[in-house]
């Protein structure tokens, strides 16, 4: 837009732009550029930490399946120590699974006015 308003340069002066207000645009035209690119970067980033997360809970629930069956093996006849053990080796669904999404109530329809 700044080379197409470059011509005219001194009609948009007289009407009240600055001088250097072709300089301006191209300077926000790069901002905006760099702040979309930016964001992709960032979106890109979370992408690959998801990812990353997802593979170690993958791996650390195997390794708590494999501890699970050394421990309830220990514990067969302590039923106390082996409640404890059920709650400890618990790992928490992830906040973009399905339980979680299961879990998110749906939301309520707008109240409606009783007066007419």
């Amino acid at each position: 837009m700044a080379d197409a308003a470059e011509p005219h340069a001194q009609v948009f002066i007289n009407a009240g732009m600055s001088a250097d207000f072709t300089a301006a645009m191209r300077t926000a035209a790069d901002l905006l550029v760099q702040s979309l690119t930016d964001k992709s970067d960032s979106k890109s980033k979370v992408r690959t930490a998801t990812s990353a997360l997802k593979t170690k809970l993958r791996h650390g629930r195997k390794a708590v399946k494999v501890i699970d069956a050394m421990i309830k093996s220990a514990l067969a006849g302590n039923k106390d120590l082996l409640e404890g053990w059920k709650l400890a080796k618990r790992v928490p669904q992830t906040r973009g699974s399905a339980a979680a999404k299961a879990a998110t109530p749906a939301t309520p329809s707008a109240p409606t006015s009783a007066a007419a």
